[in-house]
């Protein structure tokens, strides 16, 4: 029986396409829940500035950030010599910056954090930096 030359290759070029889905799905298992939480921490920072009009202390904002980032994600810790993967991205007070503007009646927040990524199968890691932030406006609202 002949062959139409559209069935040829059809065995090599299916092995191509799921050689290619294979990989982004490996991929996207390794990137996409960084950039999630990424997300996440872009909107606990849009909650903050929204606090940010009632609460004028810089601190407790940065505690708030703190505190609701803790709830997101996880991280890698070295703990008695051991590397455990630990809930919550974690924030010192160094990697929030809280920038007013009393002029323009507006604030700016933004956190920087690392993320690493293992990949399985091949024992790599990748350093992943994030520094999201938010413009929020201070101005009291007119009803």
């Amino acid at each position: 029986m002949r062959l139409l030359k559209s069935e040829e290759g059809s065995g090599a070029t299916n092995m191509v396409w799921l050689a290619g889905l294979a990989a982004l799905v490996y991929f996207g298992i390794m990137y996409v829940p960084p950039y999630v939480e990424q997300y996440e921490v872009k909107q606990v920072l849009r909650e903050a500035a929204n606090q940010a009009y009632r609460e004028r202390s810089d601190d407790k904002l940065r505690s708030f950030i703190q505190t609701k980032c803790k709830q997101i994600g996880s991280h890698y810790e070295i703990r008695d010599g051991e590397e455990r993967n630990l809930p919550g991205i974690v924030l010192l007070d160094d990697n929030i910056f809280v920038t007013r503007d009393e002029t323009a009646q507006s604030i700016i927040l933004q956190v920087e954090y690392e993320k690493h990524i293992y990949f399985p199968f091949t024992k790599k890691q990748r350093l992943l930096r994030f520094s999201p932030s938010v413009k929020g406006d201070l101005t009291p609202v007119q009803w």
